[in-house]
């Protein structure tokens, strides 16, 4: 919707070259022309704000998604992410996709009837889908077969249906809709379509039995054990907090192989089937107004919601501000080396930098559950080296520009903001890049300059401390000594002895 606003106000502008002699009108681009413009410079600067998210200079897999296909733009989306962004993008495939879109897309893609393809012949690296127990329309809608006989990896999303498959849900009464946040009141809609809360209870209660007949599993691995092993079925995505879950998860792993036999498989087949909602993948979420109302983005879900479903708010205010919060971020992690403030941020990036500096100082001071071990790093910007922090404020200036290039900003106070955080960003780059060509000077000579003579003092403090922990070490070595020998064992001399020699 924002792309294609800003297609409009592009076909509404005529502009000018002025030369020394004349002006010569340019052609104005056509509607379809600045849709094109307009999702390219969205889709990368969607792109590079992921990649500064993470603190990476590229991504390894950006998944598509397209809320209402009846929306035109999507080719243009697609051939942004998978020619406009090479540099930046690995591997690009789709999300929430039906199996009768699929066909069409790498119909068009290939350039040739469907009969034809191979897997080698088209750029889509997988296909993301909603896929558990409750909501089973990739198998029942022949896109896990379609994309098995193409060798099209599948990623199956929400295995746990937003954690509703787990042991907190079972044996308790249904929760109330307005008390669930949007995302988790999808999933309630969903368990609603699959027979309502006592058809899940049902089938909480087989996940249990089986989950205590192996004495291994819990009944949420057992669940994303069931849904690792159909047929088509590549990885399922999970999120995990700490190595504790991560281990759970390497449970559900074997278990597709090992853990469930065919009467497991056959009792929870028993219980799913008939059930769950039907039709195209994603079809009921694009359509039925209970999805279309749940599904904003936005924190308050319904009010924001036909607006943020058709958008992922590039290049809106959001992402300015978004943008100038990880710049902070940045700036506080890397302090010392960077330029000051200018006066013209001071007053958005005084309410900025405290923020950063007390999520730093709670991610310093947090301490991990027991046996919970950590397994990533509390920060994407922390312990960055020089080449690493050219790179990724590189990202920064070119989402900044990217931003400012996608449409107008209509906000007077973003208005302002922009440039002077693009320039400011510019700055903290120029400054990293000096620090990087002198540490690549410094690699580059023979031989370190000669180290001057240290001074008198210098060398009169570095023999006293020589001294001092020269005698905290046979202090150490004494005590050790007296501890270990058994008593009565040590000799009068060696009592004598070893003072006289501490001195």
């Amino acid at each position: 919707a924002l792309a294609a606003e800003a297609a409009a106000t592009a076909t509404s502008r005529t502009t000018t070259t002025t030369t020394t002699s004349k002006t010569t009108p340019r052609t104005p681009k056509t509607p379809l022309e600045g849709l094109k413009e307009a999702l390219q410079k969205r889709i990368t600067a969607g792109v590079l704000r992921s990649a500064n998210r993470l603190g990476v200079g590229s991504l390894d897999l950006v998944n598509l998604h397209w809320w209402d296909w009846q929306v035109p733009g999507f080719e243009f989306a697609l051939d942004a992410l998978i020619n406009e962004n090479r540099g930046l993008v690995k591997n690009v495939g789709l999300t929430n996709v039906d199996l009768d879109h699929l066909e069409r897309v790498l119909r068009d893609l290939q350039g040739r009837n469907p009969s034809e393809r191979s897997v080698s012949s088209h750029p889509l690296a997988c296909v993301q889908v909603n896929l558990s127990l409750v909501d089973r329309r990739p198998l029942t809608s022949g896109l896990a077969d379609f994309c098995h006989r193409e060798g099209l990896p599948m990623l199956a999303h929400g295995s746990l249906c937003g954690g509703f498959l787990s042991e907190m849900w079972f044996d308790k009464p249904r929760p109330e809709l307005a008390s669930l946040a949007p995302g988790k009141a999808l999933n309630l809609v969903l368990i609603d379509e699959f027979g309502g809360w006592d058809a899940f209870q049902a089938l909480l209660r087989t996940l249990s039995d089986i989950a205590a007949k192996h004495q291994v599993a819990s009944l949420s691995m057992v669940a994303v054990a069931w849904t690792l092993s159909r047929e088509g079925v590549s990885a399922v995505v999970l999120g995990a907090r700490d190595a504790t879950h991560v281990e759970q998860a390497a449970l559900a792993v074997g278990g597709s192989l090992s853990l469930l036999d065919a009467m497991d498989v056959a009792r929870i087949d028993a219980v799913v089937s008939g059930r769950g909602p039907s039709g195209p993948v994603y079809g009921l979420e694009r359509t039925d107004p209970r999805f279309v109302t749940l599904a904003g983005s936005g924190a308050d879900g319904s009010s924001r919601a036909p607006v943020d479903r058709a958008s992922s708010r590039a290049g809106s205010k959001d992402h300015v501000y978004e943008c100038a919060k990880r710049l902070a971020t940045l700036r506080a992690t890397y302090a010392k080396s960077m330029p000051a403030v200018p006066p013209d941020l001071a007053a958005h990036f005084q309410d900025l930098f405290p923020e950063a500096a007390a999520a730093r100082q709670q991610r310093q001071g947090r301490q991990q559950h027991p046996g919970a071990e950590p397994w990533m790093a509390g920060s994407a910007y922390e312990n960055l080296s020089t080449t690493q922090l050219v790179t990724l404020l590189k990202g920064f200036v070119a989402e900044l520009d990217c931003v400012a290039g996608s449409g107008p900003v209509v906000d007077p106070e973003v208005a302002e903001l922009l440039p002077n955080l693009r320039t400011y960003a510019a700055r903290m780059l120029a400054s990293s890049e000096q620090a990087r060509f002198v540490e690549q000077r410094n690699e580059r000579r023979p031989s370190p300059r000669p180290q001057k003579r240290p001074s008198f003092r210098k060398t009169k403090d570095d023999a006293s401390a020589a001294a001092r922990a020269a005698f905290r070490d046979k202090l150490l070595a004494a005590a050790k000594r007296g501890m270990a020998a058994s008593e009565g064992a040590t000799s009068d001399d060696d009592a004598k002895t070893e003072p006289c020699a501490m001195q």
